[in-house]
């Protein structure tokens, strides 16, 4: 299965935040089982770093990683100019999207761009939607413009507490498309990944899309 990972930072960005770790294990931990993984993120290697116009590939662990120029960062949300143009080139290479994280820019851009191109994607907003309970002016603006679309659209949403399941159904969001899967260790050697359980193992788009 090819599969593409989307997360807001990546390594070596481990300051950046806990989504660093889990994007980094979900995509090595599914090339392990077998799976055609790349990862897209920003070009941020640090908090301090506020601009970076070098764009570049990567393997690293098994894993393709898509590292694309920042020119603006609000807190910590990088803004990535050219992944939509990235977006409509590359997606049609994959058979899901995963997207790792909430408040982002990456997110919402590559979920639009999935919707339109029938591709189906899974998000896990590690704990983030639990932050919308202390919400500021830009969170409530994000969650109207975009992350409750983001969410609505998906075929699955991960969760990694029961109290992050509670606060989605806040947002209109079906108990079906809900996934509980906590925080924990590598996978035992030849268990299957949720993803090729949810999606199917064939490589080609027609089963996922069905």
């Amino acid at each position: 299965m090819r599969i593409l990972v989307a997360s807001q930072y990546y390594r070596p960005a481990y300051d950046l935040g806990g989504t660093v770790t889990r994007a980094v294990a979900q995509a090595e931990g599914l090339a392990k089982l077998g799976h055609q993984v790349e990862v897209v993120t920003s070009a941020a290697a640090s908090l301090k770093e506020r601009f970076n116009w070098r764009r570049r590939v990567v393997a690293v662990g098994g894993v393709r990683v898509h590292y694309l120029a920042i020119n603006f960062r609000f807190r910590k949300v990088q803004i990535v100019p050219g992944l939509p143009r990235w977006a409509r080139s590359e997606l049609p290479r994959f058979d899901v999207l995963h997207v790792i994280g909430y408040f982002d820019f990456l997110g919402p851009v590559l979920s639009h761009c999935a919707r339109r191109r029938g591709l189906s994607y899974s998000v896990a907003p590690s704990g983030m939607l639990l932050e919308s309970n202390h919400q500021t002016t830009h969170k409530s603006l994000y969650d109207r413009l975009a992350g409750k679309r983001m969410l609505i659209g998906a075929r699955n949403i991960v969760f990694t507490s029961p109290l992050e399941m509670e606060r989605a159904v806040g947002y209109g969001l079906g108990t079906s498309k809900m996934v509980f899967i906590p925080n924990g260790t590598s996978p035992p050697a030849g268990r299957t990944s949720w993803i090729a359980r949810r999606y199917g193992r064939s490589s080609g788009c027609n089963r996922m899309r069905s």
